[in-house]
């Protein structure tokens, strides 16, 4: 991250809001990918809060997996 900020390529704040989105349930990212998004899911949604478990994951953001 350091090294990233230091070239210039991105803020640390970009960095910290998406390093999140690492947490995702690979049933949720392989739905999103298939281009299976939920009307209900936005990326602010993902940046706010990423429960750990992948279950409260998939109900949270309002997928059917």
């Amino acid at each position: 991250m350091t090294e990233l900020e230091e070239q210039g390529k991105v803020l640390p704040q970009f960095i910290v809001r998406r390093i999140k989105l690492a947490y995702l349930a690979p049933d949720v990212i392989e739905t999103i990918f298939n281009g299976n998004i939920p009307h209900t899911l936005s990326l602010g949604m993902l940046e706010k809060s990423i429960p750990l478990n992948w279950e409260d994951q998939i109900q949270l953001f309002g997928f059917t997996v």
